[in-house]
């Protein structure tokens, strides 16, 4: 069985931290205010890791990997 705080917490680790909509949700491509809100919406598939416009390829990727593994 999958530990989904774990998951969480991997997928957070891969962000950028940004908060880029912490002032304002418009200012944020992908919708959210926080990333640690981003990390949740991947797991429920809200959200894609495409949205974040600042992830680099390297955390795309590894955003990938622990995506494939919950969703297994």
């Amino acid at each position: 069985m999958v530990d989904k705080k774990k998951i969480l917490l991997d997928l957070y680790n891969n962000l950028p931290k940004r908060d880029c909509g912490a002032k304002d949700v418009k200012d944020s491509p992908c919708g959210n205010k926080y990333c640690v809100e981003f990390s949740r919406k991947l797991i429920t598939t809200e959200n894609q890791p495409e949205d974040c416009s600042y992830l680099t390829e390297k955390q795309l990727e590894a955003i990938a990997l622990i995506l494939e593994e919950y969703f297994r």
